[in-house]
């Protein structure tokens, strides 16, 4: 029963938070469904990522206790954008995201570079 009511708060709750918040800012602006719809995929949604990473337990040295506090950083910044309207702190938090994703995509590479080189290898070794 603990895990359901875990899963329930961390995982289900916040969906509709985002939801709710979607919802209030239709009726407060009055803006057409199209608007709410952007407004969650670009901006909602992006900070349960975020907060869905800082929550995270990962193990790991500097670059993991730094990756943390992007995250952080993102996950704060894109609050206060939308709090207070503000697409230049979400094209900020665009930057920092683009920066961090190409380090990923960059050691992604360089696996496959390496898993492309071990076959090789020990096809040679075994003969």
């Amino acid at each position: 029963m603990g895990t359901l009511i875990e899963i329930l708060i961390n995982d289900i709750v916040p969906i509709f938070v985002v939801i709710g918040l979607g919802y209030a800012f239709a009726r407060r602006t009055h803006a057409d469904i199209r608007t709410v719809s952007r407004l969650t995929f670009y901006v909602l949604s992006p900070s349960l990522v975020f907060a869905s990473l800082v929550e995270s337990n990962v193990e790991g040295g500097e670059i993991a206790q730094n990756l943390s506090k992007l995250y952080d950083f993102c996950a704060s910044a894109l609050t206060e954008a939308n709090l207070k309207s503000d697409s230049a702190a979400i094209e900020s938090v665009n930057k920092v995201v683009l920066e961090i994703k190409s380090g990923w995509e960059a050691v992604a590479a360089e696996r496959q570079k390496r898993a492309a080189e071990e076959p090789a290898r020990s096809v040679s070794c075994g003969a």
